[in-house]
């Protein structure tokens, strides 16, 4: 079995912190965007794939930037490809507690891994960088273990990096929370 934790992102995640939404509208843009939520196998929390929520992301910016009108047609536009393409929830390609097994998901499940480690990946120089640059646009606090991802350090303490500082912001779950701003480059006296 798959595990969810690494194919999926738990919905309850998403609000207030990812958007400053409330529950009920992150739903109605899950709904807006045709997304179907999925549990694992007797579980309670609801999923959705990363590549929803990159979708779910877009989404947001739209009706940030240009309103629910824009952002509906974004939706309608996407629910109409995804529609065409099968929807698949990682997690439920095969079921611990069934002997169903769906060859045909667990085809493209195995045909888009391969894909996935048969070409080979260039490191991006300015990843870090760009994900610091983006969590600084969009005001996102990070949790310290987030941070350390992105900065690349197994010790990270708050030190400024890749000319950015962080802001202590309150606590993310049993972290501390940080805002990421840009660095203005002059020194403190």
């Amino acid at each position: 079995m798959i595990k969810t934790a690494e194919t999926a992102v738990p919905v309850n995640s998403l609000f207030p912190d990812r958007y400053n939404l409330q529950k009920s509208s992150v739903y109605k843009a899950l709904t807006d965007l045709k997304i179907n939520t999925f549990k694992e196998d007797k579980g309670k929390t609801k999923y959705i794939t990363f590549q929803q929520l990159s979708a779910l992301d877009e989404y947001m910016d739209i009706l940030k930037m240009s309103g629910r009108q824009t952002a509906e047609t974004f939706a309608s536009e996407y629910a109409q490809k995804t529609a065409t393409a099968p929807a698949i929830a990682p997690a439920n390609l095969l079921s611990e507690s069934s002997t169903e097994f769906s060859s045909g998901a667990a085809m493209l499940a195995l045909a888009n891994a391969i894909s996935l480690h048969a070409q080979p990946v260039q490191a991006d120089p300015l990843a870090p960088q760009k994900h610091l640059q983006e969590a600084c646009t969009k005001g996102w606090v990070l949790s310290t273990a987030q941070v350390r991802e992105i900065v690349g350090m197994k010790s990270w303490h708050g030190q400024m990096r890749y000319g950015f500082c962080f802001q202590k912001e309150g606590r993310v779950g049993n972290q501390s929370g940080w805002l990421v701003l840009k660095d203005s480059g002059v020194p403190e006296s």
